[in-house]
């Protein structure tokens, strides 16, 4: 760096920087996206900038403005012009009552009933919105959980716009298209949110498998008790409980009540895959001592979801999760060991 007196300090540094590998999520615009109007709500510089970005290449229309009474006269006054919005995405800032109560407004207004709402909101934003639902205030909506990728966006506004129609474009690229699944295979994904629960569930039919889906602590623990699965997508913080509690009790009842009648001496163990946000340290740990085998942060990457679906289903010890208690030992070192070398 160079001083200068009073004309203060000048610094500079230099920044070797490779090439990212992991390719953007790519798609094609369906046609419930063409021409429809979009309306950004409260909205920072950064993520109007963000968003208009991506829903202007799907040809839609984009309106930003500031103010939660700015944006209820501005969607009535088009209403009553015949030109009403058809997505408004509200930002839930840290006083988060305002978006609340525009959604709540807009809910019960018979001009804007119609119009399909999607809440930003952190991670603690969303388990208080639940809250305030339970405690009898419906809000009609999607919660789309900060940061979030352009893949996010893209399936909360299909799913709202047209959540009846299998569309081509939930396919997700970025991953080994060699790599090919194999659908005896049982999975189950518990997640809360609608949106993850599509994504994970495109990647997952990409790579040839499929999944039951369960979005609380309480079901996926019953599915888990009644079904045989392979392997377990959990989400760590889910409405009920979280996941290092799911998994601990299940690892209980996995040792007591898991040998095959049909099989003598044959004990089913399914593979648990962590999917979480938090990236502090120490979070590995605790999702390993819980009984968890391996974890995935939020958002999901495609390619890591292959290699982590590969590596616990096609690789394993034992193939489906299927162990001989006679060599019991013996494979609980080849789990450990799996879960070292990756």
């Amino acid at each position: 760096f160079v001083a200068s007196g009073k004309n203060g300090v000048t610094f500079w540094v230099t920044m070797h920087i490779t090439l990212s590998t992991q390719q953007t999520f790519q798609s094609k615009t369906p046609p419930v996206f063409y021409n429809k109007r979009v309306l950004l709500i409260d909205m920072t510089p950064g993520l109007v900038t963000s968003i208009r970005n991506d829903a202007e290449s799907w040809n839609m229309h984009v309106t930003s403005i500031q103010g939660y009474q700015k944006a209820l006269e501005l969607m009535r006054a088009e209403a009553r012009d015949g030109n009403s919005f058809d997505v408004a995405i509200l930002n839930m800032s840290l006083e988060y009552v305002g978006s609340l109560k525009l959604s709540t407004l807009m809910a019960e207004d018979p001009i804007l009933k119609d119009v399909k709402q999607i809440i930003l909101c952190t991670v603690t934003q969303r388990g208080q919105s639940a809250t305030l639902k339970h405690e009898g205030k419906d809000i009609p909506c999607l919660f789309l959980t900060k940061p979030f990728s352009r893949g996010n966006l893209y399936f909360a506004l299909l799913e709202l716009l047209d959540a009846e129609t299998e569309h081509e474009g939930r396919q997700v690229h970025g991953f080994d298209e060699t790599m090919t699944g194999n659908e005896m295979h049982r999975i189950l994904l518990v997640e809360d949110n609608k949106v993850n629960q599509m994504v994970a569930l495109g990647m997952l039919k990409k790579l040839g498998y499929a999944a039951d889906v369960c979005d609380t602590g309480l079901d996926a623990l019953e599915k888990l008790k009644k079904n045989r699965y392979d392997l377990v997508l959990l989400d760590c913080n889910l409405p009920d409980t979280d996941g290092y509690s799911i998994t601990e009790e299940y690892r209980k009842y996995e040792q007591e009540h898991t040998l095959d009648s049909n099989q003598p001496g044959v004990l089913h163990r399914t593979a648990v895959i962590a999917l979480t946000a938090n990236v502090s340290e120490g979070e590995e740990a605790r999702c390993f001592a819980a009984g968890m085998d391996d974890y995935l942060t939020k958002p999901i990457q495609a390619d890591k979801m292959a290699i982590r679906l590969r590596t616990w289903l096609e690789k394993a010890p034992v193939q489906s999760g299927v162990i001989h208690t006679q060599h019991a030992s013996k494979n609980a070192e080849s789990w450990s060991s799996l879960r070292r070398d990756h």
